[in-house]
């Protein structure tokens, strides 16, 4: 099955054309098509389907309530809300009675979103009715294939989601065959360790969902069959992929306060909070009681000089070691030698120090993703209160892994043991054939 297209109009089953069109539609037999009436119906529906390949949707839906109000008009409402409040990735038709929706305010705001997978259309009633249900839907159907064609990726979300789904699916049967008070049992024993018990049985969920989906064979193969020979992106929108895989969009007041959240301190200077997700609700219980933090500013956006100088003594070193070779054959070695230097700081994003760490992309001005902050843990790490430390000031959450792989590098970092130095000879001794 290649996705579902779900045919909101609250004429579906009424008028002639989104009859005839539904119809049309459904005997395509590639995909299912579920009728939808009502605006109510739309958003549980676009919210329970796992692949949606298309959305058809008209603009005017009649409020129920209005038409029993006799000699009166009827009062009509409009799916504007759920399509802006909802993430759809599929193709996207709005029908509307008169033209020039697009140019609204409403109508910018949703191809703002959407952009070119929205489609506006006025709704065709003149002229034959056959011939202008199939005209339209020669039409759906092309674009849905352009679409295809262009996004390239369009049937990996479905494909993903459909094993997203049955995964889920299948670890509830399992855990409830097991035990049918299994989130009970998890929340309460969470609740306990002190932990948000909520946010713990989802990671406990979504560890086994993890392992269920990278077992699909048909997801891996999806994924192979969708990679291009094409170059991938251009920089600065690969910063903006990257990124998002970095650092996630915080709910300031809902989200709970947690382990990766990055606070904005003020006066340009940021910290994120490296307090294991354990202690955070206890420590919370008093205002005076103190998080962890590590702390970066906008002055020390990449201590490129650091690395450069690393660099510079190995230079020196090959200097003394070529000294008795003619100038042009030292010309040519170190003329490569600085050809070389830009590898070596692309190499800082390997984490290569244990004394400093990088965050690439970030946003030190909003829209500006080619900054990149770095963390010096000798004089990163500060306490700060409960009470200075409010839940507002969060500008975003750096994700896993790279958080759980910044607080172990910094546990390292400060857990190591200085060792007294072998000696030059032995040394050199050991080295030699």
């Amino acid at each position: 099955m290649e996705g579902v297209i779900l045919f909101a109009d609250d004429q579906v089953f009424d008028s002639s054309f989104e009859r005839t069109l539904f119809e049309e539609l459904s005997r395509e037999k590639k995909h299912p098509v579920l009728p939808i009436i009502n605006l109510d119906l739309l958003e549980t529906s676009i919210v329970s389907t796992s692949s949606i390949k298309a959305l058809i949707v008209d603009w005017n839906f009649i409020i129920e309530s209005s038409i029993s109000e006799e000699g009166l008009p009827n009062r009509y409402e409009t799916p504007f809300k759920s399509l802006m409040k909802l993430d759809v990735f599929s193709l996207i038709y709005v029908y509307s009675e008169k033209e020039g929706l697009e140019a609204s305010d409403d109508g910018q705001k949703l191809i703002e979103k959407y952009q070119e997978n929205i489609h506006f259309r006025k709704k065709n009633k003149s002229g034959d009715l056959d011939e202008r249900v199939k005209a339209e839907k020669g039409e759906i159907l092309a674009d849905l294939q352009k679409m295809y064609e262009k996004t390239g990726n369009i049937m990996l979300p479905i494909k993903w989601t459909q094993v997203i789904n049955q995964s889920v699916q299948g670890i509830f049967s399992t855990l409830n065959l097991i035990d049918k008070k299994w989130i009970s049992d998890l929340y309460k024993t969470a609740e306990g360790d002190g932990i948000e018990p909520s946010i713990e049985v989802i990671n406990l969920f979504q560890n086994l969902l993890a392992e269920r989906v990278i077992q699909s064979k048909e997801l891996r193969d999806s994924i192979k069959n969708s990679v291009t020979k094409e170059e991938i992106t251009e920089p600065e929108q690969y910063a903006k992929l990257f990124r998002t895989f970095l650092y996630s969009v915080l709910d300031k007041n809902n989200d709970p306060i947690m382990t990766g959240d990055i606070f904005d301190l003020s006066n340009s200077k940021y910290g994120i909070l490296i307090t294991p997700e354990c202690d955070i609700r206890k420590i919370q219980k008093n205002i005076e009681n103190d998080f962890e933090f590590l702390v970066f500013d906008s002055t020390n956006k990449i201590d490129e000089s650091f690395f450069i100088r690393q660099f510079r003594d190995s230079k020196e070193k090959i200097s003394k070691l070529i000294k008795g070779l003619k100038s042009q054959e030292k010309k040519i070695i170190i003329e490569s030698l600085e050809e070389l230097k830009n590898d070596y700081l692309k190499g800082a994003f390997n984490q290569p120090h244990p004394r400093v760490y990088i965050l690439p992309c970030f946003e030190f001005e909003t829209g500006n993703y080619k900054t990149k902050a770095g963390i010096d843990f000798s004089s990163s790490f500060e306490f700060r209160k409960v009470k200075d430390s409010k839940k507002e000031d969060r500008i975003c959450k750096l994700n896993s892994p790279y958080i759980q792989d910044l607080r172990q590098r910094f546990l390292a970092y400060k857990g190591r043991v200085g060792v007294p130095s072998f000696p030059d000879k032995l040394r050199s001794w050991l080295l030699s054939n």
